[in-house]
């Protein structure tokens, strides 16, 4: 069995600049070196000259990048696969250093590795980012803060024809995720982020809708806070006011009838989305749909998460959808038919109108079933495990 392997779409990798000078040590001989042209040769010239701890530093970046090492070494190797899927970095961000992206934990890892930009993220396998990242919390947090796709490797993944046919896919598709991240990838201060969030700025994409002058009459909000976040957008090529297309924004809502005087309770949306729409008396569809975007982000006790959740749901019916089902939704009954008008005005009955005994309503009151939606989802065994709640309880709303 070989000491390694380099997998054909990785053999055409050139070695950086911005790579470990040890690694440049290895392809000293060669003019504008590629991974391909490692030998076992050079890797046992390097293990005499090198400290230990030097050699296996090279080698574990060697299989951060793709490399399969096997025997001894087989600790470092990379995927054993044939065509992983691999990080895909826009051209834009090459030259672009990680901690403009992310903090610590995680550029420490990777600058263990000698990774200290975006370019050299380009083409390494999405396993070896999860093995090398395996002691944070969340690496999926991480690959949504860097401005990456997750594509499947190709035989010609490096060649220059295909990198330059890559860029130009994928610059439009980064841009819109960039302006779907959360505001927390910009790492503000306290201050101007409880500003942003008492203000209902949930994405990247509503902050740059906002201009100066409208930041700047928030309460708490100075420019001190301005200059913050100005500097923070410019790391993703932002800034407010930005004229660009609103992502929300539908323009003239033609509201089809089944959804113009149908109850919001039916959507299937969580409890405090709900509240916050019966709070502002918006009762039906008809009624949402016509909020525009400033509206909805003004409605009173609505959070970033719940924000997210409206949006999502508007923009399923404007584009002419199937409602889709949700934590709690009545599309999970497959016995009722979200396009029957009738059945869902039911469904969105208040269990409060329901003719009930004291015991049975204390029972759905303290487990917040507020709807006859909500019941018509659970199953008798669901029911029998609540508190103080029998067989008799149950003949008695089944009938």
């Amino acid at each position: 069995m070989p000491l390694f392997l380099i997998p054909k779409w990785l053999q055409s990798r050139k070695i950086l600049k911005t790579d470990l000078s040890e690694i440049h040590a290895l392809f000293l001989e060669r003019n504008e070196p590629i991974i391909g042209d490692l030998t076992v040769d050079l890797l046992k010239k390097q293990y005499q000259t090198l400290a230990k701890v030097h050699f296996y530093k090279v080698v574990r970046v060697l299989g951060f990048y793709g490399v399969q090492f096997s025997g001894r070494l087989s600790t470092y190797s990379g995927p054993r696969l044939s065509n992983p899927d691999v990080l895909s970095i826009d051209c834009e961000h090459y030259g672009k250093k990680l901690t403009d992206y992310i903090g610590m934990p995680s550029s420490a890892l990777l600058k263990s590795c000698g990774i200290t930009t975006f370019e050299q993220l380009h083409g390494v396998p999405l396993l070896s980012i999860r093995k090398i990242l395996d002691c944070i919390p969340s690496v999926d947090d991480f690959l949504k803060a860097i401005p990456a796709n997750i594509i499947p490797v190709t035989p010609d993944f490096f060649d220059a024809a295909y990198k330059e046919k890559l860029c130009r896919s994928t610059e439009n598709n980064l841009t819109k995720s960039i302006l779907d991240q959360s505001i927390n990838i910009l790492d503000l201060s306290v201050r101007p982020y409880n500003c942003l969030v008492n203000k209902g700025i949930a994405t990247l994409g509503d902050l740059i809708r906002l201009g100066q002058e409208e930041l700047l009459a928030t309460k708490n909000f100075g420019h001190k806070s301005l200059c913050e976040i100005t500097k923070k957008l410019s790391k993703y090529n932002l800034k407010l006011g930005h004229a660009q297309q609103d992502i929300y924004s539908f323009g003239p809502v033609n509201i089809a009838e089944e959804y113009n005087n149908l109850p919001v309770a039916a959507l299937g949306l969580s409890v405090r989305a709900t509240n916050c729409l019966q709070g502002a008396n918006i009762n039906t569809v008809g009624q949402l749909l016509r909020l525009s975007n400033q509206e909805l982000m003004g409605l009173a006790n609505l959070g970033r998460k719940t924000l997210t959740e409206l949006r999502e749901k508007l923009r399923e019916i404007r584009n002419n959808k199937k409602l889709a089902a949700q934590p709690g939704s009545i599309t999970n009954s497959s016995s009722y038919n979200l396009d029957d008008e009738k059945i869902l005005t039911g469904l969105a009955t208040p269990t409060k109108n329901l003719v009930l005994t004291a015991r049975v309503r204390k029972v759905l009151d303290t487990q917040q079933i507020e709807y006859l939606y909500q019941l018509v989802q659970l199953t008798e065994n669901d029911l029998l495990r609540w508190k103080n709640f029998g067989r008799k309880s149950l003949y008695e709303l089944k009938n």
